[in-house]
This record gives C-alpha cells, structure tokens and sequence, in this order.
C-alpha cells in the first residue's frame, strides 16, 4: 500500500473514530448544554444551540443551597410537584456505593485467592456456577429478592441495597481477580512461607499488593454498578432514594411543570463522580481487565 493509501486509510478511521465519539459523548454534551441554560430559552422555538444567556444558578442551587425545589415550577397541579432532597440522594449512593464496593472487593479477593491457590472438592463445579449466574438476566432475580426482603423486614434500608449489589458482583469479580492472581508467581509465597509467613499473610502482603490493578478495576466496576442502578433502589429502597431514584422523581410524566435546565444539571452532578474516578484511575482500570481477562 502506498503513502496515499495509508493516509486515506487513517483519516477513513479517524473518521470513523470521531462519528463514535459523537454518538456517545452527544447527549452528555447536550445534556451540559441544556443545564446552562435558561428555562426560557430551553422551550424556545427554533432551537437555540449556543446558550444566551448563560447561566449557573442551577449547579448553584444543588451546591450551596441543596434545595430541591428550585429544580420544578410549584404553579400548577399536572402530574404532582415532587420534591427531592438532593443532599439526602447523593449521601445514599454515596454509602451504598462504598459500602458494597468494598465488601464486595474484599470478599473477591479472598474468594478469588481460595480458587487461584487451592484445590478442592467441587471447585470446577463452582467456577462452572460462577460463570453462569452471569448470563441470567438482573430482572429475573428482583421477585425472589422483594419476597425475601419482605419476610426478612428489609425494604427502604440501605444495608438491603448493598447485599444485592455486593452480590451482583461477586462473580464476575471473583472470576476476573482469580484470573489476575494467578499471574502473580509462587516463587515469591514459596519465600515468604519459608520466613514463616502464614497464608492469609501472604495473600495480604504479597499477591493482593501485586494485583493492585485488577482490584482498583473490580472496585470501579463495583462502584459504578451500585451508582447507576435504578430498578434495585426502585423497588427496594423507595423511602431512602439514590440519586437515579432522585432524578426519576423530578420527572412530570405529563412533561409539565419541569425545570428542564435544573433537570439536566442535576443529572451532570450525578455523572461527575463516576466521571472523574475513572479519569483518575483509567490506568489501573485498563491494564487490570487486560491481564485479568487473558492471564487464566
């Protein structure tokens, strides 16, 4: 292939790769677009691309005055005017998020450790099920689960939410951190056995130190699992809602009486978070589920 081809080749690709980017990064930028503007000029007809003029009040309104009022009109009656708590939602996600997020981290490690350095009786029969709760859908499990929680008085608490998520993970976690584990040379436990060091030891103090990637990469997944969950926390933990829960109550089925703008602010803050954890740990992110997924 010749220079021209090449170059033709790379800007078919480029192309390719920005008409992507756009399909994915569209709604968010639209949705940023529409939280900076006014009310007013959301409605407007024909549509204004280029907010004028702009405004911050709504990021204004959840940051400093965390009043949920100021995001929905309370003139009119269409559809009922729901408020929200912001401040209420985002320290739930956040305690769900956190809580499930490391539990279940830590019980995949040790899991995960229990299949990568141990034979046992059923383990290929484990490893088998494992595998195969992953391929039934999440929605078959929500009846047994509300049944469950009702005989066990467990709707509206946060605790109800951080088992499922935690469990949700479990698999997919354990399969993908035995995977990494196994990687990790026994030369280095055969050492630190012959200094003494105990079992639990040495998967605290040698293997889960060198499988920091993978681990950091199950703890983002988990993370994001818990925060964007909606029918879980729907049905579930109606009373302590998450902010998924909390944007959803902002929504006029009629389509009345909805501060559009605030509406999309608040869903931008929601965003923000997972946003920026994933910028700050993309590269553990990545070369974790790389080696985790191929090192078996």
């Amino acid at each position: 292939m010749g220079r021209k081809g090449r170059i033709r080749k790379r800007i078919l690709l480029y192309s390719v790769l920005v008409i992507i980017a756009f399909l994915i990064l569209g709604p968010a930028i639209w949705t940023f677009i529409t939280s900076i503007k006014t009310q007013k000029d959301v409605i407007s007809s024909p549509v204004n691309y280029i907010p004028r003029p702009v405004t911050w009040e709504n990021y204004k309104d959840i940051l400093i005055s965390f009043k949920p009022d100021v995001l929905r009109t309370t003139v009119g009656s269409a559809g009922g005017v729901t408020h929200v708590d912001f401040a209420r939602s985002f320290f739930n996600s956040i305690i769900v998020g956190v809580a499930s997020s490391v539990l279940g981290v830590v019980i995949a490690c040790l899991a995960a450790y229990g299949f990568s350095r141990y034979d046992f009786k059923g383990k290929t029969l484990a490893g088998f099920i494992l595998i195969l709760t992953q391929l039934i859908p999440g929605i078959v499990y929500i009846f047994p689960i509300y049944l469950t929680y009702v005989t066990l008085n467990m709707l509206n608490k946060n605790m109800g939410l951080v088992i499922v998520y935690m469990s949700f993970i479990l698999p997919f976690s354990i399969w993908m951190l035995r995977g990494y584990f196994n990687s990790v040379p026994r030369e280095l436990e055969e050492a630190a056995m012959i200094d003494g060091c105990s079992s639990l030891g040495i998967a605290f103090k040698i293997v889960f130190p060198l499988s920091k990637p993978a681990i950091i990469a199950i703890w983002i997944l988990a993370v994001v699992t818990a925060w964007k969950d909606f029918l879980y926390a729907l049905i579930l933990n109606k009373k302590n809602p998450t902010l998924a829960i909390g944007i959803y109550k902002l929504i006029d089925p009629t389509g009345a009486h909805i501060s559009w703008p605030g509406l999309s602010a608040m869903v931008i803050m929601v965003m923000l978070p997972v946003i920026l954890l994933f910028v700050f740990t993309q590269k553990y992110y990545v070369k974790g589920m790389t080696a985790g997924g191929i090192k078996m």
